[in-house]
């Protein structure tokens, strides 16, 4: 029996992944089909379960799965390359595309991020296994006391923890699992039932073991990596090859005979039942040779024992007679059952129960009373509040007096079991529905031809009562419906949903579900308030539940799909996922219909424009949206001498004649391309070569949605005008102050030399540099003697470069050179002159100054082969001597590249780490000095990332502060420490303080102040319990300011410090009008305290001060007693380093807490 309903569910599973894979192939286009005609195709699966796949004794591999895809391999024509791993490699080489296909995976919400997954093909049930003397295991409860042998890893081990079944012995491997419970060394294990019962048979160990009960059910898929949707449909329609009968040929061979299910529990229970009876009857016959007293006694005691015996079962009891009055009950839940109030005992079973469940149970009673005992008859019965499944099992009692005999009824409830098979049944139903959908979609060329079959779908294929499909009308406020298919569709004769918010029917499920454009699901349709409206025709049709789905056009909502269907809770997690890839696949045929309709409007519409614009005397273009020429008119042809057919297809650069500058091209396409129009001038070339200028209007057409589908141009012949501007046109190329090409004149040279250089295979070189201090020659002196600066620059810069070499400047001090033919040894030479140049003194308005400058190089062609990339990486290269202290040069190198790849890394990565929960705060205990308490904490920000692992704060939090994302990291660190904080003390922890880090960049926000109020509000935390820390340089950056922000912070009840005291140059004068609570001692004093008497120097006098200026003094970094004697003598109040504790999570930081208070 058990080995036909594992074959059952193999040849259901079998039916769902042909109904998938017609739905998926309908979607198909010719091009991808093309794409999957490859000559192998390699599999990834695990190589040890069994009997689908294992491994024997010489390492080959054999088994079902094996013997699957050499049929498969058959039936394609391609050929199949196995990879037999361990579960983890198999899984990382499909990672790694080290494989097509992964086979024998259990779909996940998780893994379906990364793959796309064919329809099941198997049901595994997975199972607890006990030797057969353990006979009373029927549940989770039943495991306590016992060690339970696991494999490594396996899906029993989180199931059984998440039971609170802790004590699991892991074993490598299914067979040493089974080697292990021949051998007595567990009495109980977990396994899948497949592999279970092949091993278990193979090990000829049938009669050792029993299968106690089920714990879960998983189901097989192979999966391809996600979007890779041809192979995925290569491999089902291979599968789909396969006939029944190779199948059943397959099943035969390898999937052997179940292990034998339990000892019947019924016959269990009689035969403890005959036991306990021939036990009490045995003591009756001793104690009749006792005393009176002691034969009450033990009578007391044999029937407690009875009464224990009988509690211990988990079933309910009931003996009847042969007509089927109730003798006795026993049951550990009397409530159980939903029976009348009326006394049972004595009472006629069909009086008590109704008429079905009666009616099973006087048959199930003739058949005992025929063969001894019956069977496997299901009852439905009334729990409280719910209905509930019984597995009846019936035992014939006779009487020692031959008389008419009673009968022993046990109930097994079997409602959770019942119940995953309907949800099953339900799951299995939704994936047809959906596959049916997709196949609508694909046939239909229309809204009217799709809605009908959808619904029809939804009730024939997806079990539903009844489903309708609802549009918003022009007003956008009444919701119509247009089709309809199952119970009930007479009902929505006349009907609507009004979203009017005055209107009853407004707060509804359908009206809510397109208001905020989610799903609405109500799973007790009958009972729900939102419903109410409808609760008569609900009653009436059957409807107990339904699912309230928008449907999209184009991103908007414009309707509704809705579904009912006649169970209670009918849409769990994997229903909802379902029914909402399926509205997502309506809306998208939605946008694919509105899309067609569009496209031959817009035909029709250019049909019209060409009508109008052909005997225009301007030149006019239309292009589609990648620049491809769809027309030209007469006038055209006869301004470019270009025939309509020439130009056809071709982009409109053919006519470019170099001489139009790039920037224009990219400000035309930064325009139009966002929907706005362009005017201006262009130098364009004929077909016979001489160049001519327009001025042209170019402007994106625009569909009735909005949207651009082609670009037009209209183009004026402007030459002449344009021949006597020519001289105002020269000046805008070059730079007024110095006379100096500029930007765009340098792009025409550097784009000119590039060419040249590629032609004649030879190397350039590019310098991008800037003066060093250049601002504070402009602060100090003022901004003309900086120009005088520059020009004079300039003018020596020129003493030393050729004819050829092109210097530009490109704005303020910013200057670009281009040295053609120029290798390494080259451009160290004009460099080396630069320098020199440059360092020789200046008279600027009789001020004699010396300055330098910081040049970065790059070559063509081994650091880049266009303008952008060797400027970019000149520029790099320059801002490395900047970081290396100026006045010196440095050529570009593929390290400088990775840095810049590692701080764009990062920089994407950190922009998600908030919303992937990637941040976390780490605490260290600050103690007080005076008597050891730990007094504060220092939050500390870290950062484990997902595909980089943890990340360094000193890597991080730069790049946090140039790029601004500071400002919301900043604020989730304030708000996490003070909640953080505020649970602690309400937890009962001593009081103490939090100091939390303040960046410049969230220090110069002007709202900072309120920010702390705020979070501080939010988190119900006193000021006093805040502790905002700013580094000594931030707050002698803008001292002034400084002093404004922290006076208001300080009026807010927060405390300021100051961090890393002593490594900046503090002024005196302001550091005593900062309101600053405490100094804290950077760590590179603390280190060689014990033995550098310039730190103890420089520690005792910052103790000093702040002790005169009334502050407290903080050590950081404090490590050995040496350190911490050192600072106690000195009179430091706090102390803080690993000495105490390194920065802990949060759980740990509270637990050093309250260890440190007991």
């Amino acid at each position: 029996m058990a080995k036909f309903f594992i074959q059952l569910r193999l040849l259901l599973g079998r039916v769902l992944t042909l109904l998938f894979l017609l739905s998926i192939t309908f979607s198909f286009s010719a091009k991808a089909l093309a794409q999957t005609s490859s000559t192998v195709i390699r599999v990834a699966i695990d190589d040890n379960y069994p009997p689908y796949i294992m491994r024997g004794a010489d390492n080959s591999v054999s088994g079902y799965l094996v013997d699957l895809w050499k049929l498969w391999e058959i039936k394609t024509g391609v050929k199949v390359e196995l990879i037999p791993q361990s579960w983890d490699l198999a899984q990382q080489t499909m990672k790694n595309g080290g494989a097509d296909v992964i086979d024998t995976m259990f779909r996940t919400p998780q893994r379906e991020l990364s793959y796309d997954f064919s329809a099941p093909y198997a049901v595994l049930p997975v199972a607890i296994y006990a030797n057969a003397e353990h006979i009373g295991i029927t549940d989770m409860s039943k495991l306590i006391g016992f060690q339970v042998g696991v494999k490594a890893g396996d899906a029993c081990v989180e199931r059984l923890n998440l039971s609170g079944i802790t004590d699991l012995k892991p074993y490598s491997s299914y067979e040493l699992l089974i080697q292990a419970a021949i051998a007595k060394q567990v009495h109980v294990f977990c396994m899948d039932v497949e592999p279970a019962n092949y091993l278990i048979y193979k090990a000829q160990a049938s009669d050792l073991f029993r299968k106690s009960f089920d714990i879960s059910e998983g189901r097989f898929h192979r999966a391809v990596n996600k979007g890779d949707t041809a192979t995925l449909a290569l491999v089902e329609r291979g599968f789909a090859k396969i006939t029944p009968v190779e199948l059943k040929a397959l099943d035969n061979k390898w999937m052997g005979q179940s292990l034998r299910e339990p000892i019947n529990m019924q016959l269990m229970y009689g035969l403890l039942i005959a036991l306990i009876v021939l036990s009490f009857l045995l003591g009756i016959s001793l104690l009749l040779r006792r005393k009176i007293k002691q034969r009450t006694a033990e009578l007391f005691v044999s029937k407690n024992q009875l009464k224990a015996t009988l509690d211990a079962v988990p079933d309910l009891l009931v003996e009847l007679d042969l007509n089927g009055r109730c003798l006795s009950v026993h049951s550990p839940n009397p409530d159980l059952i939903k029976v009348p109030k009326k006394p049972i005992i004595g009472s006629v079973i069909k009086d008590i129960w109704p008429h079905e469940p009666a009616t099973i149970c006087m048959t199930a009673i003739e058949e005992a009373q025929d063969e001894g005992h019956s069977y496997g008859h299901i009852l439905p019965l009334m729990l409280a509040g719910t209905m509930g499944w019984f597995e009846l099992s019936v035992s014939r009692k006779l009487t020692d007096d031959g008389g008419l005999p009673s009968f022993i009824i046990i109930l097994h409830n079997i409602t959770e079991r019942k119940m995953t098979q309907s949800k099953i049944e339900r799951l299995s139903n939704f994936y047809a529905a959906l596959s049916q959908c997709n196949q609508a979609i694909v046939r239909c060329e229309n809204e009217g031809e799709l809605y009908p079959l959808i619904c029809r779908d939804a009730v024939i294929f997806g079990g539903m009562k009844m489903a309708w499909i609802g549009l918003l009308d022009d007003s956008g406020q009444v919701l119509v419906p247009v089709d309809a298919f199952g119970d009930g569709v007479e009902y929505l004769d006349n009907f609507n949903i009004s979203l009017d918010l005055n209107e009853p029917s407004s707060v509804g499920p359908v009206a809510k579900a397109i208001q905020e454009s989610h799903p609405v699901w109500c799973q007790n349709f009958q009972q729900d308030s939102i419903t109410e409206l409808w609760h008569e025709p609900a009653v009436f049709y059957d409807w107990q539940s339904s699912a309230s789905l928008p449907i999209y056009r184009k991103g908007k909502p414009v309707g509704i799909f809705m579904l009912y269907s006649n169970i209670t809770d009918a849409f769990d997690d994997a229903a909802q996922n379902l029914l909402i890839e399926m509205a997502m696949d309506i809306s998208y045929a939605l946008d694919d219909f509105a899309n067609k309709a569009e496209h031959k409007l817009v035909e029709d519409q250019q049909h019209k424009l060409a009508t109008v614009v052909e005997q225009s005397t301007n030149a006019i273009l239309i292009t589609d949206l990648e620049a491809n020429i769809e027309y030209v008119n007469q006038a055209f042809s006869e301004m470019s001498s270009y025939s309509l057919a020439e130009v056809k297809g071709l982009n409109p650069r053919v006519l470019q004649s170099g001489k139009t500058l790039a920037t224009i091209y990219d400000d035309m396409w930064a325009l139009i391309a966002n929907g706005q129009s362009w005017r201006g001038e262009l130098t364009n070339r004929r077909k016979d070569g001489s160049e001519y200028t327009v001025r042209a209007f170019i402007t994106p057409l625009l569909d009735t949605n909005g949207n651009a589908t082609h670009y037009l141009s209209v183009k004026e012949n402007i030459t002449e005008q344009l021949e006597a501007e020519a001289r105002i046109q020269h000046l805008a190329y070059f730079d007024q102050l110095t006379g100096l090409p500029n930007r765009i004149r340098m792009n025409d040279r550097f784009n000119y030399s590039i060419n040249l250089a590629q032609r004649a295979n030879q190397t350039l070189a590019v310098m991008f540099f800037d003066l060093d201090h250049f601002k504070t020659i402009n602060d100090t002196l003022g901004h003309n003697a900086g120009d005088k600066l520059l020009v004079e620059l300039t003018r020596r810069f020129k003493t030393v470069l050729r004819e050829e070499d092109t210097l530009s400047r490109l704005g303020g001090d910013e200057f670009i050179l281009l040295l053609p033919e120029t290798d390494d040894n080259g451009a160290r030479v004009v460099v080396e002159k630069l320098l020199n140049l440059v360092a020789k003194p200046y008279e600027l308005d009789g001020n004699e100054i010396v300055n330098s400058i910081s040049i970065g190089i790059a070559l063509y062609p081994q650091d880049g082969q266009d303008v952008e990339t060797l400027s970019k990486n000149a520029d790099t290269a320059m801002y490395r001597v900047k970081n290396s202290g100026r006045n010196n040069y440095c050529f570009f190198t593929k390290e400088m590249q990775a840095h810049s790849t590692r701080i764009l890394q990062l920089t994407n990565a950190l922009r998600h780490a908030l919303i992937r929960d990637e941040l976390s705060l780490h605490y260290q205990p600050q103690v007080s000095m005076r008597d050891g308490r730990i007094i504060g904490a220092e939050a500390l920000l870290r950062w484990n990332n997902s595909e980089m692992g943890m990340v360094s704060p000193a890597e991080f939090i730069p790049i946090a502060e140039s790029s601004g994302l500071i400002l919301p990291i900043g604020e989730w660190v304030l708000r996490t420490a003070t909640k953080q904080l505020k649970k602690w003390l309400d937890d009962g922890l001593p009081p103490m303080a939090v100091a939390v880090n303040i960046s410049s960049v969230q220090f110069r926000h002007p709202n900072l102040p309120k920010l702390v109020s705020q979070i501080l509000d939010e988190a119900d935390l006193l000021p006093e319990y805040l502790e905002l820390e700013l580094t000594e340089s931030v707050a002698m950056d803008e001292p002034k300011r400084a002093i404004s922000v922290m006076n208001n912070i300080h009026s807010r009840g927060v405390r300021m410090s100051i961090d890393d005291f002593g490594i900046g140059y503090s002024s005196l004068n302001y550091l005593k009008k900062f309101k600053i609570y405490k100094l804290k001692i950077d760590q590179s004093f603390v280190r060689d305290i014990s033995t550098d008497g310039d730190d103890k120097a420089i520690v005792t006098t910052i103790i000093n001060m702040a002790e005169s200026l009334g502050m407290r003094t903080i050590a950081e970094g404090v490590e050995t007693a040496s350190q911490l004697e050192f600072l106690r003598l000195q009179g430091c109040d706090e102390i803080q380093g690993y000495y105490f504790s390194p920065p802990l999570p949060t759980d740990d930081f509270e637990l050093y807490v309250r260890n440190k208070m007991s």
